[in-house]
């Protein structure tokens, strides 16, 4: 009795593993009725259209009709997945534009539909526009047990959407991926504000040589030229971004180098002007002990020097706070809240 279990059991493992096992139907055409709920117009509908994507080079689509214990254990998201995997939809792996329809047969409320999308066409079918074209072309005639009629609706919608957006221009994939932003600024006005960096910067320049020939340090107006200058780099980089001028982006870096530059020339202007008549002062190295003189006509001395353990200027000494006074904190205190905490 014992062994007669034992064989029983061995007898029903295979039938238990059938039951779990999901069935795929082969490939034979664009329309695959495995659950035998379709008509022969409807089938002829729908090979016209798949056919015509097709021919066009926009997508391929597939129908496929299976009963629920087809799924076996699967889901019909894995279901659909490994179907559209099985029978290779798409023109290639590059344009990926598969389109999988996959209909479940049932009774009311359990009548299933799972639309499996490839990535190519990702861009003109995203999931919130199919999961609407469902409801609206295909949920009527599945919650009345018509299946073919569901199938037309869908796959006429699904087509139209993909001709709309091919007759938009390109192909799909090809034309998602590399569309270039549209420039909301004339080239002319791009070119124009990404010139006014470069005329401040040039008239801050021939101050400085017109000033350097008087020998006079420019007064205010120099001042004004640098904040000028600098203050024109952004609408010369907003020119350049707002005209999509690709073309141009050798201006953007020219820009940024003008800031520096002009940033520059007044950090030296502020060190080159004699505090007593505001001429040039002239400069002189010591190389022996790294010392920089500064003097000018009316008898004005200054210099620093680099060499180690000296202060920055010959006539003021700066001292800072060492490390034996320790650190007081700052001014703040409040924390916003965020950072990380662990335990290990």
């Amino acid at each position: 009795m014992r062994w007669s279990a034992v064989a029983l059991t061995f007898a029903c493992l295979p039938f238990f593993a059938a039951r779990g096992a999901p069935k795929y139907p082969d490939s034979t055409g664009w329309v695959v009725d495995a659950a035998q709920v379709l008509t022969a117009d409807e089938q002829g509908t729908l090979h016209q259209i798949a056919s015509q994507l097709d021919r066009e080079g926009l997508a391929q689509l597939a129908v496929a009709v299976v009963r629920p214990e087809d799924l076996g254990e699967s889901s019909r998201a894995e279901y659909a997945v490994e179907l559209f995997r099985r029978w290779k939809l798409g023109h290639s792996k590059q344009s990926s534009d598969g389109l999988l329809l996959l209909f479940v047969t049932g009774p009311a409320g359990k009548r299933g539909l799972k639309v499996e999308v490839g990535y190519g066409l990702e861009g003109t079918l995203p999931d919130g526009k199919v999961g609407a074209l469902m409801d609206e072309a295909a949920g009527p005639h599945l919650r009345k047990g018509e299946f073919g009629r569901a199938a037309v609706a869908l796959a006429s919608a699904l087509a139209r959407t993909v001709e709309g957006a091919a007759r938009g221009g390109g192909p799909l994939q090809d034309r998602d991926r590399n569309a270039e932003p549209k420039a909301w600024l004339a080239p002319g006005t791009a070119i124009l504000l990404a010139l006014l960096p470069v005329a401040a910067t040039f008239a801050l320049f021939l101050a400085f040589v017109l000033a350097y020939a008087r020998k006079r340090i420019p007064g205010k107006e120099a001042n004004v030229l640098v904040v000028v200058s600098v203050l024109t780099c952004l609408p010369g980089f907003v020119g350049l971004v707002a005209a999509n001028a690709h073309w141009l982006i050798w201006a953007l870096f020219l820009t940024l180098a003008l800031a520096v530059l002009d940033v520059a020339l007044y950090l030296e202007l502020q060190e080159s002007r004699c505090p007593r008549d505001g001429r040039w002062l002239r400069r002189r190295i010591r190389w022996s002990s790294l010392l920089v003189e500064k003097t000018c006509a009316c008898g004005y001395r200054t210099g620093f020097s680099f060499a180690p353990g000296s202060g920055r200027t010959a006539s003021t000494q700066r001292t800072s706070a060492t490390a034996e006074e320790g650190w007081r904190g700052g001014g703040g205190g409040e924390s916003g809240g965020g950072g990380a905490d662990r335990q290990y």
